[in-house]
């Protein structure tokens, strides 16, 4: 269903989960989104994109369904937004699949 970068990034994901390093864990999930990007287009989003521009552009987009933007939302947050009690992602890999699987059956990809 995915991109095997993809994999990787969801499996390094579940890594940092299983050591309780939830910052690791987002940025795994901000990769594996951004993973899948290179890989497909999508609106103005470029393959040289790192995962938080991924994400960046993602989030203007006025399209996508509000579950999907929360997503996002909470996956570019991190430390400071938790510091600053700004919206940020707690459970990671939820947030990360929510996106990914909504753009596979947006964009009717079957490739692996």
């Amino acid at each position: 269903m995915f991109p095997i970068k993809v994999y990787k990034e969801l499996e390094g994901l579940d890594n940092a989960l299983a050591n309780q390093n939830i910052g690791l864990a987002r940025v795994h999930a901000r990769r594996a989104i951004g993973e899948f990007f290179k890989e497909y287009s999508y609106a103005d989003i470029q393959p040289n994109m790192n995962a938080m521009q991924v994400l960046a552009m993602l989030s203007i987009d006025a399209s996508l369904p509000i579950e999907i933007h929360l997503s996002i939302k909470r996956l570019q947050g991190g430390l400071r937004a938790k510091l600053n009690n700004e919206v940020y992602s707690e459970k990671p890999r939820e947030d990360a699949l929510t996106v990914l699987q909504y753009f596979v059956l947006l964009l009717g990809h079957k490739k692996s």
